[in-house]
């Protein structure tokens, strides 16, 4: 719920807000709620005509206490108390959405309830299009799926999914790699998009009204391109507007998880997965290397062959249909070779000998490499490629590697000599012989946090050794503060801005407030600020 405190002129918005829970600390084995009580209460209840409670409800709460409160259960209690009993838990081991513990049932997944709320109109758009939610009306409840945290993932490993092959352990040696739970970092970039999503789409409409094409690379879940096809859901008033979103990821077990969760809330027509590796060597085009497409060309290849699609730039006459947005929330740790997941190295090279520690807390959806940059690179490299020229918006979630120091002026941040935005500039389509100009708003956190400190955060807790290793790793690769933040890059969209200026990235400080910073959930005074700083932006 939202807080009943909430400073006065944050009102307005904190009753329009995405709302979901914040964090669910999952409990460890031998850990749980005491279900026996409860259910034998239940079972013994009558309501005032004598009627007792209904056979169903023993098993509803077993099921809501696994996937929605992260608690395990005694597989006795499951046994006795769900439909179909040992059945249904056999059925639920061969998904790989359970494993065994110590005599009890530990959830592998979570149900992620998430609402999107309509779009609080500001302003009367200036093509007096009146199709616009206002707060009063409306909006989208969804629920997702997707595994939990990486405390109850190390516990275990996940087999990978193979044809035919319902016999799987946990002790398989073949493994899938986790997929990212939804934390702060996916909460917030649904957050901070929604509260500025109205402007972003008055803003398009002035320029088209055709479907909107989304791009959510590192999919995950699914969270961000499913939330946003939500909200364009909410924008059109519930039209069968064909709006489309192409997911991408390197494990297929986030690509199982996308799907489910696009029928799961209704919207299965509107989202294409596919695999994809950032770090393959092929995002880019080469002329240099083999004809075989890059991921640049199979992304787009993939947009043209939707149905729905193909009509709408055939009504539009594209010669090369791009994208509207580009989302990314990318593995960002910079995680010490050492400590790096098997997955993570396995899933790439078919052919590793890596014989490091299976570590799942730092797997494939949370290592962003040595630096913590390889994916971020990448994606911000391969965003002229994607986007729209006159419009298009990239929006990513991530840690950022020394950001910008705190300046005198406290919140807009020196722009001279700053490595992180100089180097996001030279990154943006470098690959390319004739890059697209972009303009766009670096937000981090008021207070960075040190390399010492997010070494002591990144360690497994009270063990120095593991924290040397983390401490040493961040000297060695030139790491001496990360700050959570978000960035928003948008193309030029005006034929008489001057071409060829590369990306033009400006940095903001997100005030650290009592109601948190950045990322912090509900933190509606953060939303707030980056809300108004946007505005310029999209205008």
């Amino acid at each position: 719920a939202s807080d009943g405190n909430c400073d006065h002129h944050l009102g307005k918005y904190k009753n329009d807000y995405p709302m979901g829970p914040t964090y669910i600390r999952p409990l460890v084995a031998g850990q749980g709620i005491d279900l026996s009580t409860m259910i034998c209460d239940n079972n013994s209840d009558s309501d005032s005509s004598g009627a007792s409670s209904p056979e169903w409800l023993p098993s509803l709460q077993c099921l809501v206490s696994l996937f929605l409160l992260s608690s395990c259960i005694p597989t006795s209690t499951f046994d006795n108390s769900v439909i179909g009993g040992e059945e249904t838990l056999k059925l639920f081991l061969r998904l790989n959405i359970v494993f065994i513990c110590d005599g009890r049932v530990v959830p592998l997944i979570h149900l992620f309830p998430l609402d999107i709320p309509a779009m609080v109109r500001q302003s009367s758009s200036s093509s007096g299009d009146n199709r616009y939610y206002d707060s009063r009306r409306n909006g989208k409840d969804m629920v997702l799926m997707t595994d939990l945290h990486p405390s109850v993932l190390g516990m275990t490993s996940i087999p990978k999914v193979t044809e035919n092959d319902t016999n799987r352990t946990s002790d398989d040696v073949d493994e899938e790699g986790a997929v990212m739970y939804i934390g702060p970092d996916s909460l917030a970039l649904v957050h901070h998009l929604h509260a500025s999503m109205l402007q972003i789409e008055e803003r398009r409409h002035e320029m088209q009204s055709s479907p909107r094409r989304i791009l959510d690379v590192c999919t995950g879940s699914g969270v961000q391109a499913l939330a946003t096809l939500a909200m364009l859901e909410l924008l059109n008033n519930f039209d069968a507007q064909p709006d489309l979103a192409v997911a991408v990821d390197v494990n297929k077990r986030a690509l199982r998880f996308t799907s489910f969760n696009a029928r799961l809330n209704g919207i299965d027509d509107k989202i294409i997965t596919m695999s994809g590796d950032l770090l393959s060597g092929k995002a880019y085009p080469n002329s240099s290397k083999s004809d075989d497409r890059c991921l640049v060309e199979e992304i787009l290849n993939k947009l043209t062959q939707d149905e729905t699609m193909q009509k709408s730039f055939q009504h539009q006459h594209e010669q090369q249909p791009k994208f509207d947005i580009f989302l990314a929330n990318p593995p960002f740790i910079p995680v010490p070779p050492e400590r790096s997941d098997h997955a993570a190295f396995s899933l790439r090279d078919e052919n590793s000998n890596c014989d490091t520690p299976n570590t799942p807390r730092y797997g494939l959806f949370s290592s962003g490499g040595a630096s913590g940059e390889d994916c971020l690179h990448a994606i911000v490299q391969m965003g002229p490629s994607l986007l729209r020229t006159d419009g298009g918006l990239m929006v990513v979630v991530s840690e950022f590697m020394n950001p910008p120091p705190l300046s005198p002026t406290y919140q807009k941040a020196s722009n001279e000599d700053n490595s992180l935005t100089t180097k996001m500039g030279e990154w943006w389509g470098s690959q390319l012989a004739s890059s697209s100009d972009g303009t766009g708003i670096l937000f981090t956190n008021e207070f960075d946090i040190s390399s010492d400190i997010y070494a002591q955060r990144r360690a497994v807790t009270n063990d120095q050794e593991d924290t040397d290793v983390w401490s040493n790793h961040l000297h060695r690769s030139g790491i001496h503060s990360v700050s959570p933040g978000l960035l928003f890059i948008q193309t030029s969209n005006s034929r008489s801005e001057p071409r060829g200026n590369g990306l033009q990235l400006k940095h903001y400080f997100v005030p650290k407030t009592k109601h948190g910073s950045i990322w912090t959930p509900h933190n509606f005074a953060a939303v707030e600020f980056t809300q108004g700083v946007l505005l310029d932006l999209f205008r």
